[in-house]
């Protein structure tokens, strides 16, 4: 279930945190006083080589953190799925410079359930990483309505599908996380398209039917 596969995640995060972060400092810790040492005995060469192992632990530790922001669905759990999707186009904007998220879920409410949130989230997630790096999006709108279904639609104004005239339904997708989005959506009955925008770009939707559990979990 979608409950078993977050705190799947939950358990690589930890591991990641517990495990490679103390070992990275110590790179760091160690990477610098090679450098320290080796200038004062006037071996430069060999200080140039320390700090650049510095830098490159450095860099792994930012990776890791970013890493362990995608897994651990910041906020999902305590504060619910609406507060969570503000926090990721937050999280989404400092990290892309001219990219603009605008966003239309008021709908949310309470939420949907465990499993219905943590599959939108990450739906959402995998839809803004499709929009920005692989589309080169400029400007994302996110929109969730509620009737007789759940329905989530991500649009974007950037290079859009490789065959405009084609529409993409379930069966076609393979590519660009869409197998993992549907995996999600498959045990909440749900469903995903994906189709060229209007005015260029792209435009996914996936609907989760309303039934008496996520009614239920909505009220």
């Amino acid at each position: 279930t979608i409950a078993i596969q977050e705190e799947e995640r939950a358990d690589i995060a930890r591991d990641l945190h517990d495990e490679m972060g103390p070992f990275l400092f110590a790179m760091r810790v160690d990477a610098d006083a090679i450098a320290v040492a080796a200038r004062a005995g006037g071996h430069d060469a060999i200080a140039a080589r320390a700090g650049a192992l510095g830098e490159a632990a450095g860099h792994i530790q930012r990776h890791v953190r970013s890493i362990l922001k995608q897994l651990r669905s910041e906020g999902l759990a305590e504060t619910g799925l609406a507060p969570a999707l503000t926090n990721l186009a937050a999280f989404w904007q400092r990290r892309h410079d001219g990219v603009r998220l605008h966003l239309d879920i008021d709908a949310v409410g309470a939420g949907f359930g465990v499993d219905a949130d943590a599959a939108l989230y990450r739906l959402v997630q995998e839809g803004l990483t499709n929009a920005v790096r692989h589309g080169g999006a400029h400007n994302v709108w996110l929109t969730i309505t509620v009737g007789t279904a759940v329905r989530v639609v991500l649009e974007d104004d950037g290079a859009g599908l490789k065959d405009a005239d084609k529409t993409l339904d379930e069966a076609e997708m393979g590519g660009m996380g869409l197998k993992g989005m549907r995996e999600r959506l498959a045990p909440l009955s749900g469903t995903l398209t994906l189709t060229p925008r209007a005015r260029g770009g792209a435009r996914l939707e996936a609907r989760i039917p309303l039934g008496p559990r996520l009614t239920a979990a909505a009220e």
